[in-house]
């Protein structure tokens, strides 16, 4: 999924695969979204002047051993995905978006839908680190993983590799099949405006003929989650962004929400989203969201 300028990485569907360093925001999205929630302050922060050697990780690391495994029944799943199970915990859906390259050919962007959308773009790409945005959105995902097996829940991983060809709709697909209780999905966000930085949310909103019945629960589960991890990290929180054009999103029958942790277009956001003492914060932030959502 991909959205447009300003907003989350998942948009035009008719995109070609992006430059090494995109201006704009690629991903599932083909037309603008329906309505914005008021997003904070839209403000952006100065550009740094010169900036420092991004960190040397670069490549999404190896999935390490879940805390406690001998309490985890691990098994393989549709599309490729893994399950990590613990009883009968609530199980998180983590979707590490985008893969190592775009899958342009079409999937129905909803059930029912006429419109055709490409299966999954390649995302964008660090303004100045150079990495793949699909490398983040991955090593992230696997902090998250650790965190939310660690505090108890099941987790149900769409992607523990680069080398996947899995489509927006087989990953909603996948979050469903397997009883999800949250839908969450990773990615980082681009624009043609190198000043705008910070994190915001992608939810359905009230309208939406696919899953405007979970509207309040998708809203809460992105509200939460961004006031966490806003509070973690100190990045500027930019609010709720509605969408009806997501296919990621028209294919849940669970809670969803899209998180952009931030946007590689911008040097400082860029920096930090590849450096991995940030990102563990912006894990332990999802993760407490996740925690206020279920009443923890």
């Amino acid at each position: 999924d991909t959205m447009p300028d300003t907003m989350p990485d998942t948009m035009p569907d008719t995109m070609p695969e992006p430059s090494p360093v995109p201006t704009q925001a690629p991903a599932e999205t083909a037309s603008p979204p329906a309505q914005t929630a008021p997003p904070p302050s839209t403000t952006a922060g100065p550009v740094p002047q010169s900036m420092p050697e991004p960190p040397s990780q670069t490549t999404a690391p190896e999935p390490q051993t879940p805390a406690d495994p001998s309490a985890l029944t691990v098994t393989p799943v549709i599309f490729g995905g893994t399950l990590y199970q613990k009883g009968d915990a609530p199980i998180i859906c983590i979707d590490p978006g985008h893969m190592a390259a775009g899958s342009y050919e079409k999937e129905p962007s909803a059930p029912g839908s006429s419109e055709m959308k490409a299966r999954a773009t390649a995302g964008t790409a660090g303004v100045v680190s150079r990495v793949h945005e699909s490398v983040v959105n991955l090593q992230v995902s696997v902090m998250l993983r650790d965190i939310l097996l660690s505090r108890g829940y099941s987790v149900l991983m769409t992607r523990e590799t680069e080398n996947v060809d899995i489509s927006n709709m087989e990953r909603a697909i996948m979050a469903n099949e397997y009883g999800s209780a949250a839908f969450i999905r990773i990615h980082c966000n681009g624009s043609s405006d190198q000043n705008i930085h910070g994190i915001l949310a992608v939810a359905p909103g009230p309208a939406n003929p696919y899953v405007g019945s979970l509207y309040a629960q998708c809203t809460n589960l992105s509200n939460v989650i961004l006031a966490s991890t806003a509070a973690i990290t100190g990045a500027q929180n930019r609010g709720i962004l509605q969408s009806d054009s997501m296919s990621g999103i028209n294919w849940s029958k669970v809670p969803v929400t899209i998180i952009e942790m931030g946007f590689m277009s911008n040097p400082s956001d860029d920096l930090l989203l590849v450096d991995p003492a940030y990102q563990l914060n912006l894990a332990t932030g999802i993760a407490n969201g996740i925690d206020v959502y279920f009443g923890k």
